[in-house]
């Protein structure tokens, strides 16, 4: 099953911050969250995905506290 996220920078500071929303289960649920969060002041680059970028800060879709997404640990 594919999940979809939201990925968009937030352009505040010198460095924009590159931030993630998901995952979604369906591309519309992903689709509706990118038309909110691509209407707020200092957000470019806005756009559905379907893959976890490790490089990016992970939003939790339930709360608007940014947290650092950690990867899995791979098996061996």
């Amino acid at each position: 099953m594919l999940e979809f996220y939201v990925n968009y920078s937030i352009n505040s500071g010198a460095t924009p911050k590159r931030v993630q929303v998901g995952p979604f289960n369906n591309v519309a649920l992903a689709t509706n969250q990118r038309a909110m969060i691509e209407n707020s002041s200092g957000i470019s680059h806005c756009w559905v995905g379907i893959s976890r970028d490790d490089t990016r800060q992970l939003l939790e879709a339930e709360t608007p506290r940014i947290m650092q997404f950690v990867p899995a640990a791979s098996a061996a």
